[in-house]
């Protein structure tokens, strides 16, 4: 889809769903708050879907300085800088989102996977860990936590995670793909170390003498 053919489908939505119009009026008027490309964002929005002019617009960013900074709000424009792909900005708000409610397990599981996307597969983990112990029948966060492990190579810890994703929900398709990667990724390890061998702590494989 292009983005004017984007622009019109929004612009269609708008008028005939009411609660598509009240969640892209409060992003658009949240992105206010944001950074220079944010705010530009923001105008085009109000100015071409909700018809505002700019003496309305400015007036908006203007009450933006005394409006509610809830947990509610800064998962909200995570969640949007995630699907931007801007990492960095969307851990700040999850961060700011945990320690306004620190027992909101989708704000560690939102975080977990940003930091998924920066490539910091630990600190995913712990993240998912933490979403789990605080919702733990949630099959999304297993399954996410399952492929941050499988990418720091943890392939059988994978494995669990995807067994329980299956458990809680067995007609997800894409973690049966995704177990079969781990298992093939295990099997490929075991037989690297079974033909090779393990030498010293830090895991290197190194060729078995020939048994004599």
């Amino acid at each position: 889809m292009t983005l004017t053919n984007h622009d019109d489908d929004c612009r269609k939505r708008v008028q005939e769903d009411p609660e598509f119009a009240k969640m892209w009026h409060e992003t658009a008027v949240e992105l206010l708050d944001g950074n220079d490309e944010d705010r530009k964002i923001a105008r085009h929005m109000l100015r071409d879907h909700f018809g505002l002019s700019e003496d309305k617009i400015q007036a908006l960013q203007s009450a933006r300085a005394d409006a509610p900074r809830d947990a509610a709000y800064f998962f909200r424009f995570g969640t949007y800088k995630m699907d931007a792909c801007d990492y960095a900005e969307a851990i700040a708000n999850f961060d700011r989102a945990i320690t306004l409610e620190p027992d909101n397990p989708d704000a560690y599981h939102s975080r977990g996977i940003a930091k998924d996307g920066q490539g910091d597969y630990a600190g995913a983990v712990a993240d998912f860990d933490h979403a789990i112990a605080l919702d733990p029948d949630d099959a999304d966060i297993y399954h996410n936590r399952g492929v941050a492990k499988a990418e720091q190579g943890d392939y059988a810890g994978a494995i669990a995670d995807y067994d329980r994703v299956i458990a809680l929900d067995p007609i997800n398709v894409a973690v049966h793909d995704d177990r079969a990667v781990a298992q093939a990724g295990l099997e490929g390890r075991a037989g690297a170390v079974a033909g090779y061998g393990v030498d010293d702590e830090l895991g290197a494989l190194e060729p078995k003498e020939a048994a004599v």
